[in-house]
């Protein structure tokens, strides 16, 4: 595309999509796309048919599971202990193998892989079931994810991979909860919440940088966005409790608000308009923000001031005060990320170009 003489400079100017659709012959291919993304461009067909064929491949392979734990439930005390030894781990070599034979590089394959990982689970259980072990909860889950991490690092799956996160999660915590005991129930909480957020962070920021890079099917934002709120949420529990916390206010309140506010400063500034907006996590991370403002100001009006049932009101009054700022805040945020032709990252399948 030549710019006539005389004609403004169709790069001068904010991006936008209509910008961006004028600009597909001049930029390079990989500059276009990466701007595309950045504006938030609403996903093209071809897009939503990925995520259409992904979902209801996850969906068939969840019915799957579900039928196979219903029918061996079902079944299980006319089972004998060798049949419910061997089952699970038939069936999982099974869809190990099959998973194989149709190619990790195709979806079929993939959702017979995961189903595998599912199975595998079932088989510690039983075997934990029948010898009565005696096994803790996180051994089981521990034991589970390091089974399978060999299996999820082949296919490389971001479905599976997002699977694999929480049974890390549920290990970590039913650990923490149980065998961590050289600190106190209140600080135990607090300080393996805040590990935990931060862990999640963590995978978060190596997802941005190298999922859609390396992971099949996770050019799309489900796997970020569950990230996103397995880190805000035990960050934004641990606030909350600690600002309710009396005895060990200042450390407990330091630690959990610290980290809490650092993470919100690196979402802003990473997911902010302009860099790689993405309004879902803006609104996470006000919605941790504005918790723990509600429950700072709440003890407060109740604790510190002490003003009875007649709290009740000013407690109302400040929560709409802040639930409407946050909103307009957003709105605005909206605003500055859709440019006004462009819609924000809010949703849709996979966000690529066209």
């Amino acid at each position: 595309m030549t710019v006539p003489a005389g004609a403004p400079d169709p790069l001068d100017g904010p991006a936008r999509a209509a910008r961006l659709r004028a600009l597909r012959d001049v930029l390079p291919d990989e500059i276009w796309r990466r701007a595309w993304a950045t504006v938030g461009a609403p996903p093209p067909v071809s897009a939503w048919r990925e995520a259409l064929s992904l979902g209801l491949a996850l969906l068939g392979g969840a019915l799957i599971g579900a039928a196979i734990i219903y029918a061996v439930a079902f079944n299980w005390q006319a089972m004998g202990r060798e049949v419910r030894l061997m089952l699970p781990i038939v069936l999982t070599a099974g869809l190990a193998l099959g998973g194989r034979a149709l190619g990790f590089d195709r979806l079929g394959g993939l959702v017979c892989l995961s189903l595998a990982c599912l199975t595998a689970g079932a088989a510690l259980l039983v075997h934990g079931q029948t010898y009565q072990t005696g096994a803790d909860a996180w051994q089981l889950f521990a034991s589970w994810a390091v089974l399978i991490t060999p299996w999820v690092v082949l296919s490389r799956f971001a479905p599976l991979v997002v699977a694999w996160i929480l049974l890390l999660n549920l290990a970590f915590g039913t650990f923490w909860e149980s065998q961590f005991i050289f600190f106190g129930p209140r600080v135990r909480e607090v300080v393996g919440a805040v590990m935990i957020g931060g862990a999640n962070a963590g995978l978060l920021a190596l997802w941005e940088h190298s999922g859609e890079r390396h992971l099949r099917a996770g050019a799309g934002r489900f796997g970020p966005r569950t990230l996103m709120l397995l880190s805000a949420s035990p960050l934004t529990g641990a606030a909350c409790w600690s600002v309710l916390e009396t005895r060990s206010f200042g450390v407990l309140a330091t630690l959990s608000i610290g980290a809490l506010g650092a993470a919100v400063a690196v979402a802003h500034a990473y997911y902010r308009p302009g860099r790689r907006p993405d309004l879902f996590a803006l609104t996470v991370a006000v919605f941790a923000v504005v918790s723990v403002l509600i429950t700072g100001g709440s003890r407060v009006i109740f604790d510190v001031i002490d003003l009875g049932e007649g709290g009740i009101l000013f407690v109302s009054a400040y929560v709409l005060a802040l639930v409407a700022g946050a909103a307009s805040w957003l709105r605005t945020q909206h605003r500055e990320i859709s440019g006004g032709s462009a819609a924000p990252t809010t949703g849709g399948p996979g966000g690529g170009a066209p």
